[in-house]
């Protein structure tokens, strides 16, 4: 997820792959309809370490495609949440703090 992450960064850096590279972190949205497979992730990596998920993935949201995820509950303080599109995200009773 590292990886991906940090391509989509890239490509948003530089343009030349803008167009081709795009990587949707809850999935491609769809249709009226709310991804919550990165709430998964996030949770499941929890299970494993307590904010394990926010210490290792965290710092590499920046600029990241959330649009349309459901995020009720996650804990997403100290990541790095700029230039992310949270447009359509649901937020309800997520952490948002130092993000």
């Amino acid at each position: 997820m590292i990886l991906l992450l940090e391509l989509q960064r890239y490509t948003q850096e530089n343009h030349v792959f803008l167009e081709y590279i795009i990587f949707y972190a809850s999935g491609q949205p769809q249709a009226d309809s709310l991804r919550s497979d990165l709430l998964k992730i996030i949770n499941y990596c929890n299970c494993l370490q307590e904010d394990s998920f926010k210490s290792i993935v965290g710092q590499f949201f920046s600029a990241t495609h959330l649009r349309a995820s459901y995020l009720f509950q996650a804990d997403v303080s100290h990541t790095n949440l700029s230039q992310a599109d949270l447009s359509r995200t649901y937020l309800l009773k997520t952490n948002l703090s130092a993000a």
